[in-house]
């Protein structure tokens, strides 16, 4: 199954048109009772909150990211059992955690400005996915610019 923007030419399986998603965005192959995702060349996609760049067997109750907007539990009745057990609800929030988790810097024991360790990596995360997003419009209109974020003490 392939995932991507429009295209007339190759038109994808699932079409997905959104901030950071490309042409070949990934391909879902399903054989012998498993699911694989396979990202395409400079996609963006997240298992479990991290960037993936090689193919990856999903189990139930994996989360995956497409470009900066979609998101999904996987989802695969009958095999629940090899699925991780994850307390608490998975939800966006749940979702939106492990990339900051995975993706920023442990702030340790106090937070800046008053900030509790949680919520400065959800900020950080936050300003993070912005400066992706600049760097995709910027690829998109054919600036060659990259953007970076960086912390100050």
């Amino acid at each position: 199954t392939r995932i991507g923007r429009a295209c007339k030419d190759t038109p994808p399986d699932l079409e997905f048109n959104g901030m950071g998603i490309l042409r070949n965005h990934a391909t879902v192959v399903i054989a012998d009772g498993r699911v694989t995702l396979r990202p395409g060349p400079k996609s963006r996609c997240l298992v479990n909150g991290r960037l993936r760049d090689t193919p990856i067997e999903l189990v139930h109750n994996m989360r995956v990211w497409l470009g900066n907007n979609y998101a999904f539990r996987f989802a695969y009745p009958g095999h629940e059992h090899e699925g991780e057990t994850v307390d608490g609800e998975i939800d966006y929030y749940f979702a939106e955690t492990e990339i900051a988790e995975h993706s920023t810097l442990d702030v340790g024991g106090g937070g800046a400005g008053g900030l509790l360790p949680e919520q400065l990596n959800h900020k950080l995360s936050d300003a993070l996915k912005k400066v992706e997003q600049a760097n995709i419009i910027a690829s998109d209109l054919g600036k060659e610019v990259e953007f970076e974020a960086k912390l100050f003490k």
